[in-house]
């Protein structure tokens, strides 16, 4: 295909939109998975941690009913203890269910059905109190919340910690990611933008330049015709007309260097025969 002077122009302008166009599907896709992160973060991990949060605090307000129980001295303050330690075991069971669709991954599953053994192997341990702090026997109510009781708990509370700095360690990896892609992408958008820009000017610089000296020649060699090589020839055609005609002449001009395949190429080929001609005439005198 020729290329000619408007092919030259629409293929520069059309290597510049599809470089911005590149850029612009970059950047919808750099955009999409930011989007997926913080969807993950704000539908994942904060409701992971959230819930961790209550689920710690549920067993601590067990705990609590279950203290407050040794030191009821009524049976309508023990009943109403044991209410909320009811409640609170539906709440915590509720909660575990509820977190089931937050699992991250096969460590985060691992770590809920811990916390969930703890929890049950609590219950059992603690169980024992009730029977003496129903008989307002208060010394051996709290001594059978400690030993095996409190070191389960003690166990539970260290393996819902774990549970809560895995989760945390998770939205921090996220949130690196997030921020890594965002670096990537800020770097690679502005690459292709200062690659674009040097790009185009360097497609303009060379067009410009082109354009510029085949221009350059062609005036140069019109005015030399102009002004040299027709004046000689008619110097020449006056002088045989006089009678003399040991008179000669010489074409200064030179064939044109340029060469193109666009309409300034053609133009210096158009030039290029026309001082072939020249030479010709000059040399039939």
């Amino acid at each position: 295909m020729k290329l000619n002077i408007r092919n030259k122009l629409l293929g520069s302008f059309l290597f510049i939109i599809v470089i911005m166009m590149g850029l612009g599907v970059f950047a919808l896709m750099q955009l999409d998975q930011t989007n997926d992160r913080t969807l993950l973060i704000g539908q994942n991990t904060v409701p992971s941690i959230r819930a961790m949060d209550e689920i710690e605090l549920m067993i601590n307000q067990y705990r609590r009913y279950q203290l407050r129980h040794v030191i009821a001295t009524t049976a309508a303050e023990m009943e109403e203890q044991e209410a909320g330690m009811t409640g609170a075991e539906v709440e915590l069971n509720q909660l575990f269910k509820a977190y089931e669709p937050l699992v991250s991954d096969d460590q985060d599953r691992a770590l809920l059905e811990e916390v969930k053994s703890h929890w049950q192997a609590y219950q059992t341990a603690s169980s024992a109190f009730l029977a003496p702090s129903r008989e307002l026997n208060t010394e051996a109510a709290a001594q059978a919340l400690k030993g095996d009781a409190e070191k389960t708990l003690n166990d539970l509370a260290t393996a819902v910690q774990n549970w809560q700095e895995y989760n945390v360690q998770l939205a921090n990896q996220s949130l690196d990611a997030s921020e890594a892609a965002y670096a990537i992408s800020q770097n690679w958008i502005i690459g292709i933008v200062v690659g674009a820009a040097l790009a185009g000017l360097g497609i303009a610089f060379y067009l410009a330049r082109s354009l510029s000296n085949a221009a350059k020649q062609m005036v140069q060699t019109a005015e030399q015709i102009a002004q040299t090589d027709l004046p000689t020839l008619a110097g020449l055609t006056a002088a045989i007309a006089g009678g003399d005609l040991t008179q000669t002449a010489t074409i200064q001009t030179r064939s044109l260097s340029y060469q193109a395949s666009d309409e300034m190429g053609d133009l210096a080929r158009a030039f290029n025969q026309m001082i072939a001609r020249l030479q010709e005439t000059g040399r039939s005198f």
